[in-house]
């Protein structure tokens, strides 16, 4: 009796102190998973890269760019860190599988560089960032004699100029789809999408309901209108996530 009963002591010592050493290992295991939250958050650091705003059926973009860029031939990654937003800018001509100055709507200039379009008749308008950082929306045809201030320059519809809705416009008033402007809105420049399928007419009514002073008509269509932003945890999110491959041009609002 007396050897079993040291036994069963023994037994029972040897499992509080398996026990114990169980508990001590797993409150370990928490604190060290507690520690790697913390770390994780921590990490994250909130930057000021856009402000994104909602009304009148509209999506407004304000990216807080220091450059406007207009680019060709290949999207710029989202792998570059600078970039805060880019989309399709002007139309494209035909489905080439190589990239020509040539099969872009209108004459264009990227980094001070002019370059010759097709002839494009929707064009009504074009945009204009220049070497000194200042910017303009410019009704009626470029002169020729016009380009050498510009850093950055497309032509496109003008869809609204000084308010006013313009009298040549990009789509039937009767055409449903998720339309884009590059735009002037409390003297800002900006993005503006439709909240989703839209009535053109409704789509250009809450432009002018909004206030916006001038917006010119940017490249859209189930694969034209792939774009992405970088959100203010350096996130990249993508707009319109379907691509196609025969997208020619870019404008590009980077830090």
């Amino acid at each position: 009796m007396k050897a079993s009963r040291i036994i069963c002591i023994l037994l029972v010592t040897l499992l509080n102190f398996i026990s114990c050493n169980r508990v001590q290992s797993t409150s370990k295991v928490v604190s060290t998973e507690k520690t790697k939250h913390t770390l994780s958050v921590s990490a994250i650091k909130e930057v000021d890269n856009i402000t994104i705003e909602k009304n009148n059926g509209l999506i407004f973009y304000f990216p807080k760019y220091n450059t406007i860029e207009y680019a060709y031939g290949e999207m710029p990654t989202p792998m570059d860190s600078s970039i805060l937003f880019c989309c399709s800018a002007a139309f494209t001509g035909e489905f080439l599988e190589e990239f020509k100055h040539s099969n872009v709507a209108g004459n264009h200039v990227s980094k001070g560089v002019v370059y010759r379009g097709f002839t494009c008749g929707m064009n009504s308008g074009y945009f204009e960032w220049r070497n000194d950082n200042t910017w303009s929306f410019y009704l009626g045809k470029r002169p020729k004699d016009n380009l050498e201030n510009a850093y950055s320059s497309f032509e496109q519809v003008l869809v609204v100029y000084d308010g006013v809705k313009c009298s040549k416009q990009a789509q039937k008033p009767t055409s449903s789809n998720k339309y884009r402007v590059l735009a002037e809105y409390n003297g800002k420049l900006c993005i503006i999408d439709s909240d989703g399928v839209s009535n053109y007419t409704n789509f250009l009514d809450n432009l002018i309901k909004s206030g916006v002073k001038h917006a010119l008509y940017l490249d859209m269509g189930r694969g034209w209108n792939f774009s992405y932003y970088r959100a203010n945890d350096s996130s990249i999110n993508y707009i319109h996530d379907y691509r196609i491959k025969y997208t020619t041009n870019w404008i590009v609002f980077k830090k």
